[in-house]
């Protein structure tokens, strides 16, 4: 069996398992980085030497965008082809997982992160002219919550003793809307944040987005 068809196989028996999210990643994976370049070669002939060869042609897809794919980016996208080669050994019988004896691709430890200062929020916050985006910006700042967290708070989630409960993330697909729990497992349980930025209760805006 071809990669491509077994590809589908894989992913009607993890949609049932992963959110819808986490499919989407998966899809936009394979569809862009995985089956054009492996996609007719049979499951069982893919060699170590094969995808060493892959990852090269990965690498020389970022670069030919002028910027580079990162290198957690790069161990994403073969970790994908790893847990597909996982799967049929498990599953299926594949004695073997090319995978395995290549060697990663990539890192999975992130390079430094850049955080604004708290000079430079202050800078910024001064040109904002719509309130709602402001607040919103406020939020992501202090708070450090991701863009699915703050789009998905709703008046009811700032309590009486001004804190802010984050527990569930906001997540539009082909135009429909859902909120759903945040991504990672250390989300699972409400986060409090102390909401000190100043918007009073009643009338704190609506950020752009929210379904509240």
């Amino acid at each position: 069996m071809t990669l491509a068809s077994f590809v589908e196989l894989y992913f009607n028996d993890r949609e049932h398992h992963v959110r819808d999210t986490t499919m989407d990643t998966k899809r936009n994976i394979f569809d862009t980085k995985i089956v054009p370049l492996l996609g007719n070669r049979k499951m069982n002939e893919i060699t170590a030497l094969d995808i060493r060869d892959w990852q090269q042609r990965i690498k020389e897809m970022g670069e030919a965008t002028g910027l580079p794919y990162s290198e957690t980016y790069l161990y994403t996208i073969h970790a994908q082809l790893t847990a597909l080669f996982n799967y049929a050994q498990t599953f299926y019988g594949l004695r073997f997982n090319p995978c395995d004896a290549s060697g990663y691709m990539g890192s999975s430890v992130a390079g430094e992160m850049l955080i604004i200062t708290k000079d430079q929020y202050e800078l910024l916050r001064k040109e904002f002219r719509n309130e709602a985006y402001l607040l919103a910006f406020d939020i992501l700042f202090w708070t450090g919550c991701r863009e699915g967290e703050m789009l998905a708070l709703l008046p009811k989630d700032l309590t009486d003793d001004d804190q802010l409960r984050i527990y569930k993330t906001y997540h539009r697909k082909k135009g429909r809307t859902s909120l759903a729990p945040p991504r990672t497992a250390k989300k699972e349980a409400t986060e409090m944040y102390l909401f000190h930025i100043g918007w009073p209760k009643n009338s704190a805006p609506t950020v752009p987005g929210s379904t509240g």
